[in-house]
């Protein structure tokens, strides 16, 4: 008897977290407020304050380029010019830390030109990386790290082997923001020439940095500049983001429809989890993919040729480091580009989308909505009994007890 009530509070409390995490996962986004702004803006990101940053096209002075910042609450807490020129500006990749700095980032044939401002968007200094390769810097892609280094992907070209193939050839750089090279790891892949594989990077804990190139995933030691670790996935990999020492990558396959698949790494290589999103129209790309803390999201749009001028879903997902889908959202437009959807994650759980009606021309207004969803408290020990078993843990409480009962009832 003692055993059965053991066995039978065992299998409540697990049925309470099992229940709780079955709710979280049907749990739709609540609204929590809506902000409307002349204009066109696009978002820059969030802070780790969950403020809320966009830049807008248009000023009082076209020459300049204004920046706003949304509190978390709907308040405007900054609406400021930028002292920069409109052209360069727009032209820039725009990042914001934890921290509420910003960087912007000019990739040119001649090199790098990097701003940085704090928080208040006062200037702190900028940094110029010049390239005297044949090719530049126009086409790379690369991160700023917290602690101010830079990691750039820099293309080299095709070295042509026959009618079709080449090998490309391709370079990893560490830097530090003055230029000075710290390390440079070499890629190569026997390619068709009119290929340009896709490279993400992304940082993680514990001196890793993961970098995709074309179906390869390579776990790299940041501070030596070593290759720890080559996975290979059968498609192209389109997407990546890190949680801690582990990896997450989207990469597209084509099975009868389109279908893209999240995969969960770990610093093993070892598989945990993975999800697939099939296409409805044909063609599904992925437009977006971010971290904050173990929330990760994707958007992606699915339409019948790849264009944007016909019918297509946008869909937006968040999951945890564990696999669990805390939102998945779709919307049907006959025209996708006059609706776009931008999406940015908070450190909280919720997120900001701005929309824009293009038909209203570059009078219209951009709208800014926050959501809030429900999830599990933030964990960082990715082996969390109760997130991983739970599931697991119930149908093995279920049948130990029903094994108990029908033995109980053969005994009368």
């Amino acid at each position: 008897m003692k055993k059965f009530s053991f066995l039978f509070i065992l299998s409540i409390l697990v049925l309470v977290s099992s229940y709780n995490q079955v709710l979280l996962v049907l749990s739709s986004p609540n609204l929590e407020w809506v902000a409307k702004q002349e204009g066109i803006s696009y978002p820059i990101g969030t802070d780790y304050n969950d403020n809320y940053l966009l830049y807008s096209l248009g000023s009082d002075d076209w020459s300049k380029t204004r920046i706003t910042k949304y509190s978390s609450n709907s308040q405007i807490i900054l609406n400021k010019t930028v002292d920069i020129g409109y052209a360069f500006f727009h032209a820039t990749t725009k990042i914001v830390n934890q921290g509420g700095n910003i960087y912007l980032v000019d990739l040119g044939t001649e090199g790098l030109q990097i701003f940085k401002f704090d928080n208040n968007i006062s200037y702190i200094a900028s940094y110029f990386i010049s390239d005297n390769s044949t090719f530049g810097f126009l086409s790379c892609e690369f991160i700023i790290s917290d602690d101010g280094f830079l990691y750039l992907f820099h293309k080299q070209g095709y070295d042509i082997l026959n009618a079709t193939h080449g090998k490309k050839t391709d370079d990893l750089y560490k830097m530090n923001l003055d230029g000075e090279l710290i390390w440079s790891l070499t890629f190569e892949e026997i390619l068709p020439i009119w290929i340009e594989p896709p490279f993400r990077l992304s940082e993680g804990l514990d001196d890793l940095l993961y970098l995709t190139y074309d179906n390869k995933l390579h776990k790299i030691n940041s501070e030596k500049g070593e290759i720890l670790l080559t996975v290979e996935f059968e498609g192209t990999i389109e997407g990546l983001v890190t949680f801690e020492t582990d990896a997450c990558v989207i990469y597209k396959s084509s099975e009868g429809k389109q279908i893209m698949t999240v995969k969960y790494i770990n610093k093993r290589g070892k598989e945990i989890w993975d999800k697939r999103i099939e296409s409805e129209f044909g063609d599904i790309a992925l437009r977006k993919t971010e971290i904050r803390n173990d929330k990760i999201s994707y958007n992606f749009l699915d339409t019948e040729d790849g264009s944007i001028t016909g019918k297509a879903n946008e869909i937006f997902i968040i999951i945890n480091s564990q696999g669990l889908t805390l939102v998945n959202e779709t919307w049907y437009s006959d025209v996708y580009f006059l609706h776009k959807r931008y999406f940015s994650l908070t450190y909280s759980n919720s997120y900001y989308m701005k929309t824009y009606n293009a038909t209203e021309g570059i009078e219209g207004t951009t709208i800014i909505s926050k959501f809030s969803y429900a999830a599990p408290p933030y964990n960082t020990d990715s082996n969390s009994f109760i997130t991983t078993g739970s599931i697991g843990l119930l149908i093995l409480s279920y049948a130990l007890i029903s094994s108990i009962k029908r033995k109980g009832n053969y005994g009368r």
